[in-house]
């Protein structure tokens, strides 16, 4: 009877757990977190604080149309020193002429990316493109499919989430803004 109870209070324990990050987290937004991810059109078509899937190979031919641009891979509510506020890489970006890209690795905590002053649009990996919803298989062919790469070829160590291109070619791969 005592493992009874012990099974049953662990399965309650387990029910109550909320995993984040193994895939995209779509079906965890709310109707209103929802109501803010558009269908993507194109570049020209993208309005201020609005959220659009896309794909590597998509943000890769934008890239041709700057001189210079930064793409910022964000994980939504970081709290690691090396995250900033999303405004610090948009000052950044136009005191330097950098057009920015700001691309969330998934919607877990979306919640606390929009709780920020900010005003460029921002980009999400469309899981549907690369036909999978697991986290480390689409952020690995979108990050190859920007970088210019074999859509599924492995990557080596971790560079950082910043990445700065001119024209279409990758520069420098940082995991900080640097320092001015």
């Amino acid at each position: 009877m005592k493992q009874l109870f012990f099974w049953f209070g662990t399965l309650i324990i387990l029910n109550s757990c909320v995993v984040q990050g193994l895939t995209n987290d779509y079906g965890k937004l709310n109707d209103s977190e929802k109501a803010l991810i558009h269908n993507f059109e194109g570049f020209s078509e993208v309005e201020s604080r609005a959220i659009y899937e896309i794909n590597g190979k998509a943000l890769r031919e934008e890239l041709k149309n700057h001189p210079k641009s930064i793409v910022y891979k964000l994980a939504n509510g970081c709290s690691s020193e090396l995250c900033k506020p999303l405004q610090v890489y948009e000052n950044f970006a136009k005191e330097h002429d950098y057009h920015l890209f700001m691309v969330m690795s998934g919607y877990a905590n979306l919640h606390k990316t929009m709780e920020q002053p900010f005003s460029s649009p921002l980009y999400a990996i469309d899981t549907d493109y690369y036909e999978t919803k697991i986290s480390y298989k689409y952020n690995r062919y979108f990050d190859n499919d920007f970088m210019g790469l074999e859509t599924k070829a492995k990557q080596g160590e971790y560079a950082g989430s910043l990445y700065f291109f001119e024209g279409d070619s990758l520069v420098e791969v940082r995991r900080e803004l640097p320092e001015e």
